[in-house]
C-alpha cells in the first residue's frame, strides 16, 4: 500500500476549522520542538483527551490533553506534482 504522504507533498491546513474524528492534522505540542502530523480523535469525557493515530504502522497510539497542544490544524488540501 502507498503512503497517504510522499516526499515533495504539499499539505495546505485550515487555521479556522475545528478537527474532526479520523481527519489528518499538524499538531504542536507545548513541550516539545518539533510538529506531529497524524490522525486526530477525540477520547475521554467531552473531547478533553485527543488520540493520536499515525498512518505508518511503526508507530504507537498516543493520546495527550487538550491543554498540552499549541494548536491542532487539519488537513485541507494535499498538493501533489505529477513528476518528481
Amino acid at each position: 500500500m502507498e503512503p497517504r504522504y510522499l516526499p515533495g507533498d504539499r499539505v495546505v491546513f485550515n487555521l479556522n476549522l475545528r478537527p474532526r474524528n479520523g481527519d489528518v492534522c499538524i499538531f504542536k505540542i507545548k513541550e516539545t520542538e518539533g510538529v506531529l502530523l497524524n490522525r486526530y480523535f477525540e477520547t475521554g469525557k467531552k473531547g478533553e483527551k485527543v488520540k493520536l493515530v499515525s498512518d505508518n504502522p511503526d508507530f504507537e497510539e498516543r493520546i495527550f490533553s487538550m491543554d498540552q497542544f499549541l494548536f491542532i490544524y487539519p488537513a485541507w488540501e494535499t498538493i501533489r506534482r505529477e513528476k518528481r
